[in-house]
């Protein structure tokens, strides 16, 4: 955990929420850092908050190192940098945002589409073997037509 000395001692303000705070303080950290002093100490990163901290203090090295390694921090990098671009650079951004986003759409349609089809195909394969077994069964083509809902010409050509 972080800690730096000469800091302020600790001030509360009272939100008028007595009975919430029960409940808040329980689920909520708060912390306090000072940026100025996290920049001018650098400690070395030993959990997610600190590789945060160095997000928001716009160090670009430390950015680009930790936005590899942490879907969230890469999200907010990624639009960080969109933000503060010129007019042209954002409208190239947003031209590749749409593009990925559009390609992650057709994927997963295309995704979709093929295990419903594969699932058909093996549905319609599970209704031809039973139809085969109650034909070697010797069971009449009216029920296997009953039972699997397959034509008479797809049951002859079993």
């Amino acid at each position: 955990m972080l800690t730096y000395e000469e800091t302020e001692e600790i001030r509360y303000v009272d939100m008028g929420y007595k009975e919430e705070d029960k409940y808040l303080s329980q689920m909520l950290k708060y912390y306090i850092i000072e940026l100025p002093k996290f920049k001018k100490k650098k400690p070395k990163v030993a959990d997610i908050l600190e590789k945060w901290l160095y997000v928001i203090g716009g160090d670009r090295k430390m950015m680009e190192e930790y936005k590899k390694e942490n879907e969230e921090i890469k999200e907010a990098v990624d639009q960080l940098t969109e933000m503060s671009a010129d007019e042209y650079e954002r409208e190239l951004y947003e031209i590749r945002e749409r593009s990925r986003l559009t390609y992650h759409t057709e994927m997963n349609e295309a995704r979709r589409k093929g295990v419903e089809e594969g699932e058909k195909i093996g549905k319609d394969e599970e209704k031809r073997e039973i139809a085969r077994k109650m034909k070697k069964e010797g069971f009449n083509k009216e029920t296997i037509k009953k039972i699997t809902n397959l034509t008479e010409q797809e049951i002859d050509e079993l």
